[in-house]
């Protein structure tokens, strides 16, 4: 037995020595450096991982920002176009609404122009009209007749002017038709010189 132990015993330790021996002790270190190294490039990785998730998610509240704040400008940019058409649309109208106001204060102007030249025109005859209504009144002195004979000359219508040179000349039944047909020409003569309104 005691053969047997020894045996036995020499046989575990030669494969203890044989089992031993398999693997060199570099081949075991330089696994170990490996294993080692690797450990150290996953917590690197690992570091990393968790910098690109912090990263990952600061950009993304960042984009949910940005994109918050283009729906604000967009929003803020349609308004503005909005106001921008509007104040264009206003502008054309006011500016319809001038040019109407031109064209208007253009008729009112030559309006105005036609008005006054047809009121310096008709003057005299107002001027006479206004003379022989005052000697009416004064019962024709000669003041009236000196008064009425330059209106007459300032008209400078020669049928008025023949008319009135046949009253101050003539009596009777002359006079009266000379009368007449001054009144007649006079009336004739506002007629024609006085605007007519609508």
């Amino acid at each position: 037995m005691k053969r047997i132990t020894v045996l036995v015993t020499l046989l575990v330790l030669t494969m203890v020595l044989v089992s031993g021996c398999g693997i060199s002790k570099d081949k075991y270190d330089a696994a170990v450096k490996e294993a080692s190294d690797l450990k150290a490039q996953l917590s690197k990785v690992q570091a990393d991982l968790v910098t690109a998730q912090a990263n990952l998610t600061k950009s993304t509240a960042d984009l949910a920002t940005a994109q918050q704040n283009l729906t604000t400008i967009t929003a803020d940019r349609d308004l503005v176009k909005s106001q921008l058409d509007k104040a264009k649309a206003d502008l054309t109208t006011a500016l319809a609404n001038l040019s109407k106001s031109s064209a208007d204060l253009a008729t009112a102007q030559q309006s105005l122009s036609t008005m006054s030249t047809l009121a310096k025109a008709a003057q005299p005859y107002v001027d006479l009209a206004t003379v022989l209504a005052a000697a009416d009144a004064a019962h024709w002195d000669s003041a009236a007749y000196s008064k009425v004979s330059a209106a007459v000359s300032a008209s400078q219508d020669s049928a008025l002017i023949t008319a009135w040179n046949t009253i101050m000349t003539t009596t009777g039944s002359a006079h009266q038709s000379a009368e007449w047909a001054f009144l007649s020409r006079l009336v004739q003569l506002l007629a024609e010189k006085i605007p007519k309104t609508n």
